[in-house]
């Protein structure tokens, strides 16, 4: 590049210094446009130079052994991804295992007091089932999550989803950076469950206590024909009312009562309004042998022995001070199944019957409302003498003031039947006073649980295996209480080994999260050196290249200045001696300028 521009500068000292004199000036500025186009050359080559260099200096550098070193990293970060995700469900298991155990202390204090005296039996059934509901609550609360492949899976070691057979996961943590060698941990299920299986139809029965939300709920028993669906049959008690005959802790072996309430109750108040109707479970409509009624010892009340029944003995208490707002009701709750007669008889409330048993002659009336507790669907005042059994009070002209109700249900649901004084304000005279009602339900062919009765079974434990409190028979015994403490005993034992194990376990892991911790910092190391290594090449290049281009430069600049001094001489010659000057002389002048510049460029 600086020969072309030499090249061009001796063309246009030779026409000058030839004889040439009357040229132009313009042709001084085309050359000098020569100079500045050699220069943006020189400067857009070197440039371009320059940016290849600086493109391959901010490229990641890479050679076999660094992609190699890169592979082996990227699977070690993994491999420690994989552990530090089971050391954390590992330690959410042991931080809820602690829990736990508190709460087994908890408990075995709690029966210590109840041998002494400082607690009562409810208060200590109470107490049991709210703690199995914290068990199981703590047992849920342990759930990490764990990526398998490109899943990411949740895992709880000390939880179980499958209550047929209380199945625990497991974690397969890296143990080295071998390729299938894990490290295994089980899992070991520290909630509270249990089912128990029928003897005679092999359908099991689930308790609800653990999986309320609330400790002042009460658990339900529930019976199912099959678990993998799971199908209800429709059998079902408040674990309240359950009765159990007899439990062996050792076998499983269980008897209990379902329909543990009495066929004969008291009204219970506050029943006043429908929110609080007194709810009369299926379970207490039993029916009474033949061989009972045979004896005389069924219910000569009832119209038809052979139905499932149940009685209440109650009372109106309407006062001088009572109002139409105020006055007493007794509202009562069936749930009824489409087809059923639901028959409702009042006895001993008025006439000659009520006053020899020491009642008031109280005149009743009936209401019967559907679900909603607003439709009323049927309503009774005086029931013909044809209707009910036994103690319907009769006046003197033969009509019955003891209101009967017979009411088929249409549909399957619950249904109320409110009771009232006929006249609230008479409370001296019919107003007011006691009576009986002698309820009774007509099955149908499809009617289903009716009357309760006795299970045999197996107790299958899960978890801890602490059962509801009633099966220690509301800790009404001591022989129910030692159950209850070898219970405890028991849960603490399995609590203790799996906190051990897992203990281990967390060693372990953390172990091989520092060993692969190493191993990916050394590796960071080796692929920092190599890469460091290839870039000092590049930066090397790029110095490289911008030294050529500084020098190019200086040469260039220097080049153009000599060659702007001969042109400045030339010039200065014409303007000084005219055009008109000899050759010689111009001759003479330039040479003086040529040797000057040659002896730079040589």
């Amino acid at each position: 590049m600086q020969l072309d521009e030499f090249n061009r500068t001796s063309s246009l000292v030779g026409a000058l210094t030839g004889g040439v004199t009357s040229i132009e000036r313009a042709l001084l500025n085309i050359g000098s446009l020569a100079k500045n186009q050699a220069a943006s050359s020189v400067q857009k080559i070197m440039a371009s130079r320059i940016d290849k260099a600086l493109a391959k200096l901010s490229s990641e550098p890479n050679t076999a052994l660094s992609d190699q070193l890169k592979r082996n990293q990227s699977l070690l970060v993994s491999r420690k991804s994989g552990v530090n995700e089971a050391l954390e469900v590992v330690s959410k298991s042991l931080a809820q295992i602690n829990d736990i155990r508190n709460h087994i202390d908890y408990l075995r204090k709690r029966l210590t007091f109840l041998e002494n005296g400082d607690l009562t039996a409810a208060e200590t059934a109470e107490e049991w089932d709210n703690i199995i509901r914290r068990v199981k609550i703590s047992s849920r609360a342990a759930g990490g999550i764990i990526k398998e492949g490109n899943v990411f899976t949740p895992k709880n070691l000390i939880n179980t989803e499958f209550r047929d057979t209380f199945k625990t996961q497991n974690i397969y943590a890296p143990y080295t950076n071998e390729v299938g060698d894990l490290h295994r941990i089980d899992g070991v299920y520290l909630g509270t469950d249990y089912y128990i299986t029928e003897d005679v139809s092999g359908d099991f029965w689930n308790s609800d206590t653990n999986n309320l939300e609330f400790e002042s709920q009460t658990g339900t028993l529930t019976e199912y024909s099959d678990y993998a669906t799971p199908v209800k049959t429709g059998q079902y008690e408040s674990v309240a009312t359950l009765r159990v005959n007899t439990y062996d802790d050792t076998t499983g072996q269980i008897n209990f009562t379902l329909g543990g309430y009495s066929q004969r109750m008291s009204d219970t108040e506050p029943n006043n309004d429908l929110a609080n109707a007194q709810f009369m479970a299926r379970q207490s409509f039993k029916t009474t042998p033949a061989s009972e009624i045979a004896a005389g010892n069924g219910n000569s009340d009832l119209g038809d022995q052979t139905l499932p029944w149940t009685s209440i003995a109650g009372n109106i208490s309407n006062t001088g001070a009572s109002t139409a707002a105020t006055q007493d009701y007794d509202w009562f709750k069936f749930d009824l199944q489409a087809g059923e007669v639901l028959i409702f008889d009042v006895d001993y409330a008025s006439g000659v019957e009520a006053v020899a048993l020491g009642g008031d002659d109280f005149d009743p009336w009936l209401d019967v409302y559907d679900h909603t507790g607003t439709n009323r669907v049927a309503f009774n005042d005086d029931s013909p003498s044809s209707q009910g059994g036994g103690g319907s009070g009769r006046t003197a002209s033969g009509k019955e003031f003891d209101s009967y109700i017979a009411y088929t249900a249409p549909a399957d649901g619950f249904y109320y039947v409110r009771m009232k004084a006929y006249n609230y304000a008479n409370h001296t005279t019919d107003g007011a006073g006691n009576y009986v009602i002698n309820t009774s339900i007509t099955p149908t062919a499809s009617s289903t649980f009716l009357g309760g009765g006795d299970i045999d079974g197996i107790v299958t434990g899960g978890g801890l295996s602490l059962l509801d409190a009633w099966i220690y028979k509301n800790f009404e015994t001591q022989a129910s209480i030692n159950q209850a403490k070898d219970a405890l005993d028991a849960a603490e034992a399995l609590v203790l080994n799996t906190e051990s194990s897992f203990l281990h376990d967390r060693a372990t892991l953390e172990s091989r999260a520092s060993i692969y911790g190493s191993q990916i910092d050394g590796i960071t190391k080796e692929i920092r050196a190599l890469m460091e290594e290839v870039e000092d090449e590049a930066r090397a290049e790029l110095l490289a290249r911008q030294l050529e281009y500084t020098i190019a430069q200086f040469d260039f600049t220097l080049l153009s200045a000599r060659s702007n001094t001969l042109v400045q001489s030339i010039l200065i010659s014409q303007d000084a001696s005219g055009y008109g000057k000899s050759i010689q002389e111009n001759t003479a002048r330039v040479g003086i300028t040529l040797n000057q510049s040659q002896s730079l460029w040589g």
